[in-house]
C-alpha cells in the first residue's frame, strides 16, 4: 500500500489504522476528517509528507511517532501537540504553526534528530517533559508567554549553545538541559524560585551563570561536571543547596554567597572540586 485516499464521508481515522505500513508514501483527505485517533501513522517510515485537515477536533497520542515524516504544517484548528505525536521522526526538519498552538505535551518532538530549527508561535504556554530531547538545536527561542517547561525538556541537545528563559517561567525543572555538552549562554529573564536536580548536569562549556535573586533552593547535582565554569554568585536568598550541587565543577576557582545566613546544605556540595573556601559578603 502506497498511496491511500479517505472518501469524504469518513470522519475518524481510527487506532492504528496504518500501523507499520512502510510502504506508504501518500495520504489524502477528500473529507472533513474530525479525529485521528493514537498510533493511526506509527511507523509509517516512507511517508514524507501529509496535510492535517483544517476540519480535525481530535488527535490521538504518538500519531506519526517513528514515521518517515520530513515536514508538517499545524493548522488552526490544533491548540495542542499531544504527547509523542512527532517522537523519533528521524527526517522532520521543518514545522510550520498557523495557528494558537497553546501547549506541546510530552515527548512531541523528541529525538527528532535533523529538526535544527523551529520556530514556536507566541500564543505557546506550555511545554511538556523530553519534547526537544536529541534534537540539534544551536539556539532556542523560548515564546514570552511561556510558563512552564517541564522536565528534560532540552535533555542531550548536544549541539545546543544559547537559550533565554523568559519572564513567565516559574522554575528550572529537573534535568532541563542534562548532558547539553555544548551550552555556553543562558540568560534567564524569569523570577524563578529554583534550579532543579541534574538540571545543568554535565554543561561542559558552561563558563558562567547569573543565578536569579528569586531563587530559594538549589538541587541535587543541579550543576555537576560543569568543568567549565569558574566563578558563582550565590544569591541571599538561597536557603537550601543539596547534595553535589556543584560536584566535578573542576575549574571553580571563586564562590561568593551574598546572604547573611548559611543556608541548609547537604553532603559534598562542592565535590571533586578545588573549593575549601565560600566568601560570604560582610555584614
Amino acid at each position: 500500500l502506497e498511496f491511500f485516499i479517505f472518501p469524504e464521508k469518513v470522519e475518524t481515522v481510527p487506532t492504528y489504522a496504518f500501523f507499520h505500513c512502510e510502504s506508504l508514501l501518500s495520504v489524502t483527505f477528500l473529507g472533513k476528517v474530525t479525529s485521528l485517533e493514537s498510533y493511526a501513522f506509527q511507523y509509517c517510515t516512507n511517508l514524507q509528507n501529509i496535510s492535517i485537515p483544517e476540519s480535525v477536533q481530535k488527535i490521538g497520542i504518538g500519531l506519526f511517532s517513528y514515521s518517515g515524516l520530513k515536514s508538517i504544517t499545524i493548522p488552526i484548528c490544533m491548540t495542542s501537540i499531544e504527547n509523542r505525536m512527532f517522537y523519533r521522526c528521524p527526517n522532520l526538519s521543518t514545522v510550520i504553526f498557523l495557528g494558537n498552538l497553546t501547549s506541546i505535551s510530552d515527548g512531541g518532538f523528541y529525538n527528532c534528530p535533523s529538526l535544527l530549527s523551529i520556530s514556536l508561535p507566541e500564543s505557546l504556554t506550555s511545554i511538556g517533559s523530553y519534547v526537544f530531547g536529541y534534537c540539534n538545536f544551536r539556539t532556542f527561542s523560548i515564546p514570552e508567554n511561556v510558563e512552564e517547561i517541564e522536565s528534560m525538556t532540552f535533555t542531550d541537545c548536544v549541539n545546543l549553545e544559547t537559550i533565554t528563559i523568559p519572564e513567565k517561567v516559574g522554575y528550572i525543572d529537573n534535568e532541563l538541559f542534562f548532558n547539553c555538552i555544548n551550552l555556553q549562554s543562558i540568560q534567564i529573564l524569569a523570577n524563578i524560585t529554583s534550579i532543579g536536580s541534574y538540571s545543568f548536569c554535565n554543561c561542559e562549556k558552561l563558563q558562567s551563570i547569573s543565578i536569579p535573586e528569586s531563587v530559594t533552593a538549589i538541587f541535587e547535582l543541579a550543576f555537576c561536571n560543569c568543568s567549565s565554569l569558574e566563578t558563582l554568585i550565590i544569591p541571599a536568598n538561597v536557603s537550601t543547596i543539596e547534595t553535589y550541587a556543584f560536584a566535578g565543577c573542576d575549574s571553580l576557582s571563586y564562590v561568593l554567597y551574598l546572604g547573611e545566613k548559611n543556608p541548609t546544605y547537604g553532603d559534598e556540595i562542592f565535590y571533586d572540586t578545588d573549593i575549601d573556601v565560600v566568601y560570604v559578603t560582610p555584614k
